[in-house]
């Protein structure tokens, strides 16, 4: 049987169906550029020189760590800080050569302190000089250096600090060569005498009933669900609670507070005559951590759910507003069919963390707008109360104010959405270099009759092919930087 395309076409063909495989396979899921993180201090000698080696000196620890922890919790909200990273230095004179008569001083010690995104983006957090120590210390004896402290904060304001971002937190020392009279001392410079580095968790964390709209019945189970993105502070092991209020029982905590052993799990409670009350049947669940209230949701409870009225969200706008802009909630709503009773307002909760905003709208409204104030994730939950006080059931929804940049890299935002405009993301490449082989291919091989076509198609996978690998190539020495010890102050 012929091979209409030929050989060499058929050869190619097979070729690019299985780099499409590796490509589909390399850019799956949640990937992120694998970078160098090494929780133990390294210990630098000054300029190579063999006279001042720097460490670190926290946890009572004299050598000890640089910072004071190998794990860290950044907040699921740019505008919160997380947990404080503390850095303390230290450093020992190792040889200061009696017999030359040469003492060594160090006249400023520097720190600066670098986040490294997923995505291989770098960001300068602090950069502290401070003077140097003028006492004597004998050869061999330690002694601190200077200290410091940076409560974790997204950079910009804007931006979540995107789960497994690296710190790393690089001591200097200023060297200077003390000799005898008439010789002048003699300045060696800035040199790196200490580096460490520690993870960084993202503390995002969210809970949700299991009826959408959350309506439950007396006698009926209500089951929360939760989902969070570590167990426990490694530090203070401290970690996440849940817990349970019932408005008609006077916001008495009927559910917890629950510490939380595991990633994800669900707590449930049985309705009992207690939690309803015309107006004020509602259950409000919540999820704090060692640092703030994290996420709340909303349930209505009811004598008889067949006699509840109906309501349904038509519309979130904008729906990624920035901070300070002005959000739209719309909806439409309905009374029960069986009673008819009119309804009376709509009920709307908002807030970061609590639902610390609240407003009841006239019976004939349709929307409601508010602004949001701050960056983060929004829980906004809204409900329908009728003339006998029966509700429609909590609408939980959340809005991402001054949400990142549209997601390039075809896996998680929390890994690898990049921080700049200029950062495509790697697997993009990728897909690009694939797509580049198969335009040459086809250009090159395939029975096009137009030779223009074909000179077109060779020509624009050759483009392709050729910034794709520059920008990979990018990449690539961006990660072989990260796996070498930074020699010089940027």
């Amino acid at each position: 049987m012929n091979n209409p395309i030929g050989k060499e076409a058929t050869i190619f063909l097979i070729l690019i169906v299985t780099l499409s495989f590796v490509a589909g396979f390399a850019t799956r899921g949640n990937l992120q550029i694998l970078l160098n993180y090494n929780p133990t201090t390294q210990q630098i000698d000054a300029c190579g020189k063999g006279w001042v080696t720097g460490g670190g000196a926290t946890g009572n620890n004299l050598p000890g760590e640089l910072l004071d922890q190998s794990e860290y919790i950044a907040s699921w909200s740019p505008n919160l800080i997380g947990q404080r990273v503390t850095w303390i230095g230290a450093a020992v004179y190792t040889d200061h050569v009696p017999w030359n008569d040469v003492d060594i001083a160090i006249t400023e010690v520097k720190t600066t302190i670098d986040i490294t995104y997923p995505n291989g983006t770098i960001l300068r957090i602090a950069s502290l000089t401070t003077q140097g120590d003028s006492s004597k210390h004998d050869d061999g004896a330690w002694f601190q250096t200077n200290n410091g402290y940076w409560d974790i904060l997204s950079p910009d304001g804007q931006r979540v600090i995107p789960e497994g971002t690296v710190i790393t937190a690089n001591l200097y020392a200023h060297i200077v060569e003390i000799r005898p009279w008439p010789f002048p001392p003699v300045d060696n410079g800035i040199c790196q005498i200490a580096s460490d580095q520690a993870l960084i968790h993202t503390g995002i964390g969210s809970i949700w009933w299991d009826r959408d709209p959350a309506l439950y019945e007396i006698g009926q189970t209500a089951v929360l669900n939760w989902q969070i993105g570590y167990v426990s502070d490694p530090q203070q092991h401290l970690g996440w609670r849940i817990y349970v209020t019932s408005l008609a029982q006077n916001s008495k905590t009927i559910v917890g507070p629950m510490e939380l052993k595991t990633l994800t799990g669900t707590v449930s409670y049985k309705v009992t005559v207690a939690d309803w009350a015309p107006f004020n049947g509602i259950l409000t669940g919540y999820l704090t951590n060692e640092l703030y209230s994290k996420d709340f949701s909303k349930a209505a409870t009811i004598d008889n759910a067949s006699l509840a009225p109906s309501l349904s969200i038509t519309g979130i706008s904008p729906q990624s507003p920035k901070q300070g802009q002005t959000v739209t909630i719309s909806w439409t709503d309905a009374p029960n069919p069986i009673t008819n009773a009119p309804i009376r307002y709509v009920e709307v909760d908002w807030g970061w963390g609590t639902p610390n905003n609240q407003v009841k709208t006239s019976s004939n409204a349709t929307s409601y707008s508010f602004i949001a104030s701050q960056s983060g994730f929004l829980k906004v939950a809204v409900a329908a109360w009728d003339t006998a006080g029966r509700p429609s059931g909590f609408r939980n929804f959340v809005i991402n104010v001054q949400s990142q940049p549209p997601n390039l890299c075809l896996g998680s935002d929390a890994f690898c959405n990049p921080i700049t405009n200029t950062n495509t993301g790697w697997q993009l490449l990728l897909f690009l270099l694939v797509l580049g082989f198969v335009l040459f291919g086809v250009g090159a091989y395939a029975p096009i009759p137009s030779w223009v076509a074909r000179a077109i198609l060779v020509a624009g996978g050759l483009v392709l092919v050729a910034l794709s690998v520059y920008g990979l190539a990018l990449y690539v020495v961006a990660w072989v930087k990260s796996l070498l010890p930074s020699m010089v102050i940027p």
